[in-house]
C-alpha cells in the first residue's frame, strides 16, 4: 500500500483505484473517495473505457482500450495495474467480470473484490447459472427446455447478455420459429411472468466468505436496463434467500442479485425466484449506500487490511436519478482518443 505525506507531515495510505466500465458511475466515485477519506486515506481514481469521453472523467483519469472480452485485454490491464500502482480493481459492467477475476489470480496482491474465474464465467452465462441454481435446489423461473409442448408466452433470453439487451417475450410457437429461437442455444428460454414484482438485493461478501452487506431494493423507474428510481425495502425472505445463492454458488466480493416473483399470486402465497445473479457492483448500489449499507467504506476497509463491519440498512429510502451536465475538454491537436469520442 503506498502513503502520502499530508500538511501534517503524517504520511497517510493511498489507493489507486481502477474501474472497469465505470463511464456512468459518478455518484459512487464520489462516495468510494468520501469513504477513504473519513478513514484517513486517499483514493485515486482511474477507469478503463473504450472512449475518454465519459462521464466519470470528472472523477478519475480515464484510460482507454481495447473490449473487455478481447484476448489481449488481460495484459493490457495487467500493464496499467504496475504502471499506475493500482492496488484495488472493482468491475462495473458484466464482460469486465471475467477478466477482473482473472486479474485477482494474476495480482494477488491487489485488492479485487469478485468471485473465482470459474464463478465468473457461471454468473456471465444464464444458462450455466439455471444448471447452478437447479443443482442446488434454488427457486428460479421455469426453465423451458421442450417448446414443442411448452405454453406460451415465453421469454428467451441472451446466455450471455446484459442489461436487458436482447431479451424478447414470444407468445407463440409460430413466432419463436420466425425469430429463430426454436432450439437456440444461445438463448434460455423460460417462463413468462406477466404481472411481476422484482427485486434487486446489493451484497457484499468478504474474503472469508462472511456476508457485510445485503439489502433488498425495488425498481421504480428503468431507463436502458439501469433504474433511474429505486427504493429499499424490507424484505426478509429476499435476504435469505441471497444468503443461500451466495453460500451455494461460492460468491465473493460485490454482488447483485435479482429476484422475481408473481404478482397476481397472494402475498402470503408468493414465491422469490432467482432470476440473475451479476458479479460485480450494481448500478444502483447507490441507493442501498444512501440508505446506510456503507459498501464503500466495506471496499477502502478491506483494500487496508482493516476488519470490514457489518452493515445495515433503512427501508423505505427512496433515490432518484438525474441528469447532470460533465464538461470534458478535449483537445484535438494532442489527444490521440479524441476522434474516439
Amino acid at each position: 500500500m503506498s502513503n502520502n505525506q499530508s500538511a501534517s507531515g503524517e504520511c497517510k495510505p493511498v489507493l489507486n483505484v481502477l474501474f472497469l466500465g465505470g463511464a456512468r458511475r459518478v455518484a459512487f466515485a464520489q462516495k468510494l473517495k468520501a469513504a477513504a477519506a473519513h478513514r484517513g486515506a486517499e483514493c485515486r481514481l482511474f477507469s478503463f473505457e473504450s472512449s475518454p469521453c465519459v462521464a466519470i472523467a470528472s472523477e478519475a483519469t480515464v484510460l482507454t482500450g481495447g473490449r473487455f472480452t478481447d484476448a489481449a485485454t488481460l495484459d493490457e490491464l495487467a500493464a496499467i495495474i504496475d504502471r499506475y500502482k493500482i492496488n484495488v480493481v472493482l468491475p462495473f459492467v458484466d464482460p469486465a467480470i471475467e477478466v477482473a477475476a482473472k486479474l485477482k489470480a494474476l495480482k494477488p496482491d491487489v485488492y479485487i473484490p469478485v468471485s473465482s474465474p470459474e464463478v465468473a464465467a457461471m454468473t456471465f452465462d444464464k444458462v450455466l447459472t439455471d444448471e447452478r441454481l437447479a443443482a442446488a435446489g434454488l427457486p428460479r423461473p421455469e426453465r423451458i427446455t421442450n417448446l414443442g409442448e411448452a405454453e406460451f408466452p415465453i421469454i428467451f433470453k441472451p446466455r450471455r447478455g446484459s442489461a436487458s439487451k436482447g431479451i424478447q417475450v414470444v407468445y407463440t410457437r409460430e413466432a419463436a420459429q420466425q425469430k429463430a429461437l426454436i432450439g437456440n442455444a444461445n438463448y434460455l428460454a423460460q417462463s413468462y411472468i406477466a404481472n411481476a414484482c422484482e427485486l434487486t438485493v446489493d451484497c457484499f461478501i468478504d474474503a472469508d466468505g462472511k456476508v457485510k452487506a445485503c439489502v433488498p431494493r425495488t425498481r421504480l423507474e428503468v431507463v436502458g436496463g439501469e433504474a433511474v428510481k429505486t427504493m429499499t425495502v424490507y424484505v426478509p425472505q429476499a435476504v435469505a434467500l441471497a444468503k443461500e445463492v451466495i453460500a451455494e454458488c461460492g460468491l465473493q466480493g460485490a454482488v447483485t442479485i435479482q429476484l422475481i416473483c408473481d404478482c397476481d399470486i397472494q402475498p402470503s402465497q408468493r414465491q422469490w425466484l432467482v432470476m440473475e445473479i451479476n458479479a460485480r457492483l450494481g448500478g444502483g448500489v447507490v441507493a442501498s449506500i444512501n440508505a446506510g449499507a456503507d459498501i464503500p467504506g466495506l471496499i477502502v476497509d478491506s483494500a487496508l487490511g482493516r476488519p470490514a463491519e457489518m452493515q445495515s440498512y433503512e427501508p423505505n429510502v427512496m433515490t432518484a436519478r438525474y441528469l447532470a451536465d460533465v464538461v470534458i475538454p478535449i483537445n484535438k491537436e494532442s489527444d490521440e482518443n479524441a476522434d474516439n469520442c
